[in-house]
């Protein structure tokens, strides 16, 4: 027991500054982070620069637009997201064994995937068990895998990355098409082969190659020389 109390004064930060630690660093502001946790833009800062003073390191780069992780910083996050995870994991399992808290499943699903395929997704499976509450996310693909490593969500739904950190798994896939949709008064060519001509020479609703779907589309176009 002495043992213990001689560690906890030394140590440089609880559970609640680094939740606010990665608040900051998901959402790149300090504003941001304040408006989610309640708190003001320079208490979350105080409680940011008070584990940067007891740790001796700088964990933030602060500009005028934006906030971002030092080496240090991405280290920190790297090596605690999992703490966090399965701490708000057991709070929720908690919830649902002993406060009769309805079951509840978490899923992030891709902007561009939810679009075209979401309602009818979840339709059937809400059908067989509507005692599993589904709280739907709309992520990027990158922010959905950080999600499912951290444990803050249960299930992603995206277009298949080119490599998967290791705890994670694909179980499912379905196989999809890019549609090409036009207004009538554009209407494409019938030969696929002059689409890169057509499609050069219109405007296009562009999917950001943030997304995995994103950066598959702009490979095609690339290809194509459009």
């Amino acid at each position: 027991m002495n043992v213990v109390n001689q560690y906890l004064p030394t140590t440089p930060f609880d559970i609640y500054e680094l939740h606010l630690f990665h608040l900051v660093a998901r959402h790149g502001s300090f504003t941001k982070a304040g408006e989610i946790a309640g708190l003001t833009q320079s208490a979350i800062t105080r409680q940011v620069q008070g584990m940067e003073s007891a740790l001796g390191v700088p964990l933030l780069e602060r500009t005028t637009r934006r906030v971002s992780p030092t080496p240090a910083g991405d280290f920190l996050l790297r090596e605690t997201r999992r703490i966090l995870g399965d701490i708000d994991t057991a709070l929720l399992r908690l919830r649902e064994n002993f406060a009769d808290a309805p079951r509840e499943v978490r899923v992030g699903v891709s902007r561009t995937i939810s679009l075209a395929h979401l309602p009818g997704f979840f339709f059937a499976n809400q059908r067989k068990h509507p005692e599993i509450l589904t709280r739907v996310s709309h992520q990027y693909s990158r922010e959905i895998i950080e999600s499912l490593e951290a444990g803050d969500l249960d299930l992603g739904v995206i277009s298949s990355p080119a490599k998967l950190p290791a705890p994670l798994r694909i179980t499912h896939r379905f196989n999809d098409d890019f549609a090409l949709i036009a207004p009538q008064t554009y209407p494409p060519p019938a030969t696929p082969a002059r689409w890169p001509g057509w499609l050069a020479a219109h405007p296009m609703l562009m999917i950001h190659e943030q997304s995995n779907t994103g950066r598959e589309l702009h490979a095609w176009l690339k290809r194509r020389k459009v």
